[in-house]
């Protein structure tokens, strides 16, 4: 009876162990695919902006360079660099709202149906 009892534990141990590895696996090729939309959807975000604030919102943000460095690049001040970096982002962050509110919508229809 010991021995039966001791088994069962064993096999209900391996049974959570595989259901945790399991689980682990789906969640972390989820996330891949989540953050992989996501960067699809900013990235189709930066491609809308205007041709020198898209340049200037790379050159900053993505690149790395400084406000001083895409001012001497490009030729223009650095008050304008800020400007462009405003707008940008602000209209980064309306784009990336809707495409939230739209796919938030799409899931709620396909959960109700």
């Amino acid at each position: 009876m010991y021995d039966f009892l001791r088994q069962a534990v064993r096999d209900q141990k391996r049974r959570d162990y595989l259901l945790i590895a399991a689980s682990e696996k789906y969640t972390h090729i989820e996330e891949g695919l989540l953050s992989k939309e996501n960067m699809n959807i900013i990235l189709s975000a930066i491609e809308s902006l205007p041709p020198q604030r898209k340049q200037v919102f790379k050159l900053c943000k993505i690149e790395g360079l400084s406000y001083e460095e895409v001012s001497a690049q490009l030729g223009i001040s650095t008050s304008t660099i800020s400007d462009h970096i405003v707008k940008a982002t602000r209209s980064l962050r309306v784009q990336m709202q809707n495409d939230f509110q739209l796919s938030m919508g799409i899931f709620v229809i396909l959960c109700i149906v």
